[in-house]
């Protein structure tokens, strides 16, 4: 519990510093720790979020979507994340 405390308190550092490299890591290192389905969604969630809106690294964030989607089919956020995607990619 101590340790999710203070990696709470990292990711808000890191975003005030816009540290986002460092950021990610972050997320990816609680996304590893996640005891329960619902959690590892949603570090899932926000990396791809951090990874297509602050790191430019849309076929990451993509493929994330895509993780999280074969998880839970219906995911509104991932849903629209590819939406997007897909319409902003369209000729």
């Amino acid at each position: 519990d101590e340790w999710r405390r203070w990696s709470n308190v990292d990711n808000g550092l890191y975003t005030r510093q816009e540290r986002w490299s460092d950021l990610e890591g972050n997320l990816d290192t609680q996304l590893r720790l996640a005891e329960t389905d619902d959690a590892q969604l949603a570090f899932m969630l926000r990396l791809a979020q951090l990874r297509e809106t602050k790191m430019s690294q849309v076929d990451q964030a993509v493929e994330t979507y895509r993780q999280i989607l074969d998880r839970e089919p219906s995911n509104a956020p991932a849903l629209a994340a590819l939406e997007r995607e897909r319409q902003g990619a369209a000729p």
